[in-house]
């Protein structure tokens, strides 16, 4: 059997902690659709200071082009109250609610 494995759809968590290097390995597998996960205000994988092009991850890129559509997820459930807090100013905007 030399069937290759081509699965529908590819899904990248973390996705604002990936390498282009990473989304190309996934890529590879010819999917048909490709599903983004990730924070984009967590800080980025830059490493030097210095732009590498394979360094930058697929959620920067796809940021500076504003063609795709993004969904906010506006309820966390991980963190605790106080460090949310914390955050909704510092970089939220008052967007997060409690998921409780």
């Amino acid at each position: 059997m030399n069937e290759r494995f081509t699965p529908e759809l590819g899904i990248l968590d973390e996705a604002r902690q990936a390498t282009m290097i990473d989304t190309y390995c996934l890529l590879s597998l010819d999917i048909k659709r490709l599903i983004l996960l990730g924070d984009e205000y967590q800080l980025s994988l830059h490493k030097n200071n210095h732009y590498n092009s394979l360094q930058i991850s697929p959620l920067e890129i796809l940021d500076y082009s504003n063609k795709i559509p993004k969904i906010i997820l506006t309820h966390n459930y991980r963190m605790s109250k106080e460090i949310q807090e914390f955050n909704q100013v510092l970089t939220y905007r008052n967007r997060l609610c409690t998921g409780n």
